[in-house]
């Protein structure tokens, strides 16, 4: 292997090792803000329709079932549970989370953990009930699926640039050290280069 062939391999393994690392760290820093959203949109939904469930009568389940029934079927929650204050089911919708078009590989790999915000619904000073808002996963699933391929992507242009970066960077300074070799290799046959610019 040549002088050459060994700078470049060892500066390349560095650089791609740095490279990934901090391709790694993004998808993490990534898939942490998912998760720190999935919790503010579960407990930003929680407090708006907890507001709206104070003003219900809490006998009167046919508004209280529309109210939280309009809010899940949108889609993105997998649960949504209203009981009184000894725990006692008012109402509750959920659904099994499936995650379409997605590699199973990569929903394995990935935790996701989706934090359940409850919080109390009061009218007036009275606490009437407890609401938790679970959101659904499998759009922020998707999401880090987009964010992964992205990172992927990313990478492989930037390591393409390095490596030939390394490769003509190496090749313009190891130029005059290619003289001296050339000249050194005449001087065993009896030939005496000079050069007009010396390296």
């Amino acid at each position: 292997m040549t002088l050459f062939q060994q700078i470049a391999l060892v500066i390349s393994f560095f650089i791609i090792v740095l490279i990934l690392s901090v391709m790694v760290q993004n998808f993490n820093t990534a898939n942490e803000f998912v998760q720190e959203q999935l919790y503010s949109t579960a407990n930003d939904t929680a407090t708006s329709l907890g507001l709206s469930l104070s003003t219900v009568d809490q006998d009167d389940i046919a508004s209280i079932e529309s109210m939280i029934s309009a809010i899940y079927d949108s889609g993105y929650y997998a649960l949504i549970r209203f009981t009184d204050m000894q725990g006692n089911p008012l109402f509750s919708r959920s659904q099994q989370i499936i995650v379409k078009d997605l590699p199973q590989w990569f929903i394995d790999y990935v935790e996701l953990e989706t934090a359940e915000a409850t919080i109390t619904v009061t009218r007036g000073w009275k606490h009437i009930g407890l609401l938790s808002v679970k959101s659904h996963s499998g759009h922020a699933y998707y999401q880090l699926w987009q964010t992964l391929q992205q990172v992927m992507l990313s990478f492989l242009v930037l390591t393409l640039l390095v490596l030939a970066g390394i490769y003509l960077l190496l090749k313009i300074v190891l130029r005059p050290l290619k003289k001296v070799q050339i000249q050194a290799e005449a001087v065993i046959k009896n030939n005496f280069v000079t050069y007009e610019e010396i390296p």
